[in-house]
């Protein structure tokens, strides 16, 4: 029996320790209670300062119905008796058309009939604010520019009929001195030739006359721009006994947001007549063919018997 009572001390002991260890702790936090107050504090300050000089985001989504061949026939079920002829028409497959508008060139259409490789950026109180659409007042166009170069510059709007150009960079590197502070004057609807080439300057149909922030204008890459804006957007099933894609995009603009949603279900379909005329070209060139043989068989078969 006293080996059993040495063997059961030990643990008595170490319950009765832990338990002064956890009223040490306690007794720790309540002295020191101040310094969680103040972290507390520290920590929703950050919070908010980063909350309040973030940009907002804003989530769009628009749906798309593929049409399935098992349901609706359309043009190139016509032409389904051909396919024995290695001629494979119309077979819609959901996973290729997720793929096909995830792809960067039709982002990259998209970005060129949006003219999205051109952005505009004001300052705000907290944070930048992007133009685009309803709230941009003068458009500008860089013909002389490729469409992989980079520059920028700075506009400000002096009345309704002209503004300042100023800051100007091509690519990544600064013009000389003179010419980065060189400040012209300019017409709107007008071309002036800069520092960085010819620039058209066009006033929206929301320009109301003035505008009293100066605007940074960006000109990207087309290629980077269509990357940026197919690398956002999700795509997926509706649901998997549908065929139904679901389109998700996110921006700091909605109208931006939208505009690229619906120019992207303008491309796809443009692509897909672009594909039914190419298919139906082949397949009446491959008929025409297959004519012409017959007819010179026929012919030769009416000389045999002549």
């Amino acid at each position: 029996m006293a080996e059993e009572s040495y063997n059961v001390q030990p643990k008595a002991n170490a319950e009765e320790k832990d338990a002064i260890n956890f009223q040490d702790l306690i007794h720790i936090c309540v002295v020191n209670w101040y310094w969680f107050l103040i972290s507390l504090i520290i920590a929703l300050g950050l919070a908010v300062a980063y909350i309040l000089t973030t940009p907002p985001q804003y989530m769009r989504q628009a749906s798309v119905l593929i049409k399935d061949e098992k349901y609706n026939r359309s043009l190139s079920s016509e032409f389904g008796q051909f396919s024995d002829m290695g001629f494979n028409i119309g077979n819609t497959n959901l996973f290729n058309e997720i793929i096909s508008f995830k792809s960067p060139s039709y982002m990259k259409e998209v970005v060129k009939n949006l003219h999205l490789d051109m952005n505009y950026v004001v300052e705000g109180s907290l944070h930048k604010e992007v133009l685009y659409g309803s709230s941009l007042p003068v458009n500008v166009a860089m013909p002389d520019l490729n469409p992989d170069e980079r520059a920028s510059f700075q506009m400000q709007v002096v009345d309704a009929d002209h503004v300042t150009l100023t800051n100007f960079l091509r690519g990544d590197i600064q013009v000389d001195d003179e010419q980065y502070s060189k400040v012209l004057r300019a017409k709107l609807g007008s071309v002036v030739q800069t520092p960085v080439g010819k620039l058209i300057l066009t006033p929206t149909k929301s320009f109301v006359g003035k505008y009293d922030k100066p605007i940074k204008v960006y000109r990207a890459p087309v290629m980077d721009m269509a990357e940026a804006y197919a690398g956002s957007l999700i795509v997926e099933l509706n649901d998997d006994r549908a065929s139904v894609i679901d389109l998700k995009l996110t921006d700091v603009s909605i109208e931006r947001a939208d505009d690229i949603l619906n120019n992207l279900f303008v491309v796809y379909n443009q692509k897909w007549v672009e594909d039914i005329n190419k298919q139906a070209i082949s397949t009446s060139n491959f008929i025409d063919e297959e004519l012409r043989q017959i007819e010179n068989e026929l012919g030769n078969v009416d000389e045999d018997i002549s």
